[in-house]
């Protein structure tokens, strides 16, 4: 297992506050949990938003593609590519972490 420290899926990812990413099976899979979403509404206040309809946190597992070679980022971070594998849905950062490390072990094991 290889750890990373962004995001590796979802479109707001960049405003999450919470997210693990984590290459498993000798690189050929990519866990990536993020959540705890927050968007500014019409009024210009932070709320906290949902990710999907039923949750506030999500883990998703895709195959990996091609290396990072931006020369100004170095992070070495595989990219998803694909279809999304493997996913579920949580409403608290505790039941994201047990989720992301439960999806590591079960996707290191299909390898």
């Amino acid at each position: 297992m290889k750890h990373y420290g962004y995001p590796g899926h979802y479109c707001l990812s960049h405003k999450c506050r919470f997210h693990l990413c984590t290459s498993v099976c000798k690189g050929k899979y990519l866990v990536s949990t993020v959540g705890d979403l927050w968007v500014k509404d019409r009024d210009g206040e932070l709320k906290r938003q949902a990710i999907g309809i039923d949750g506030f946190f999500e883990t998703m597992v895709f195959r990996t593609g091609k290396i990072c070679d931006n020369p100004g980022c170095g992070c070495g971070m595989p990219l998803a590519v694909g279809d999304c594998l493997d996913m579920a849905r949580y409403q608290t950062a505790g039941e994201a972490q047990a989720g992301h490390e439960k999806f590591c072990r079960k996707w290191t094991r299909w390898g």
